[in-house]
């Protein structure tokens, strides 16, 4: 059959030996990435169930999420968003480095796996929208590229269209407190509902990097608005506060 000769073809390829996209070495795995860079890579150990931020001690909740619950119900974020993850990102959205975008793709979607073992996947996976002429201007949106990944690797459905930008807003980084970021993205996401199949109440929102929450909140208060009962926030890396 043509999907199990693409399939054994796929499984053949990652047998193949390759460079490691960080040291160079040559070596034989999934990831694009040899066994000690995967090992050496920042892990966010513990962090906000909510808002993802990382945590230290045995809390749950962040202050910041017990205080102003945000709309989501549950968020994971792989990485601390430092060195090499930083430039790997960077090499994505800047360099059209698909191959990085790949390889965290993966790694996030291993992750999410094993994070779900004894959770419910999300029905849908949405990446966080781009306004057009920024994705005009870029060429592609970073997070549907991650997300197209991922959502092959756990057998999701993706629905890239679900959400758009309906006004087009300044860059988050060169906003320097969290109410003028949250201020910044409020009601910039509009859903198209239409999309949604019946039945259809959890669903995650997938972005690259994660700063102060304020973008997946926005967008995830727009999906609860039209219906949605839970939705989860996923992300390769975190920023801390």
């Amino acid at each position: 059959m043509p999907g199990e000769k693409s399939s054994l073809l796929h499984c053949l390829i990652e047998l193949l030996p390759c460079n490691c996209l960080l040291c160079g070495r040559l070596h034989v795995g999934q990831f694009d990435l040899c066994r000690e860079c995967v090992c050496e890579l920042p892990y966010i150990e513990r962090a906000c169930d909510r808002c993802g931020l990382p945590l230290s001690g045995q809390t749950r909740i962040c202050g910041a999420c017990v205080n102003r619950p945000p709309a989501m119900s549950h968020s994971v974020s792989l990485f601390h968003y430092r060195r090499p993850v930083d430039r790997l990102i960077a090499g994505l959205k800047f360099h059209e480095r698909f191959d990085y975008g790949r390889c965290l793709a993966r790694l996030l979607g291993q992750f999410i796996q094993q994070h779900y073992s004894d959770r419910e996947l999300p029905q849908v996976l949405v990446p966080v929208p781009l306004h057009w002429r920024r994705a005009r201007h870029r060429g592609f949106n970073q997070s549907a590229v991650l997300a197209t990944t991922v959502a092959r690797a756990l057998g999701i459905s993706l629905l890239p269209e679900l959400l758009w930008r309906r006004r087009r807003t300044a860059a988050q980084t060169s906003l320097y407190s969290a109410a003028a970021r949250r201020r910044n993205v409020a009601n910039a996401f509009a859903c198209r509902s239409a999309l949604l199949e019946s039945g259809i109440d959890h669903v995650a929102i997938l972005d690259d990097v994660v700063t102060t929450a304020a973008t997946l909140n926005a967008a995830a208060l727009c999906l609860r608005r039209a219906g949605i009962a839970r939705v989860d926030a996923w992300s390769i890396a975190r920023a801390s506060r």
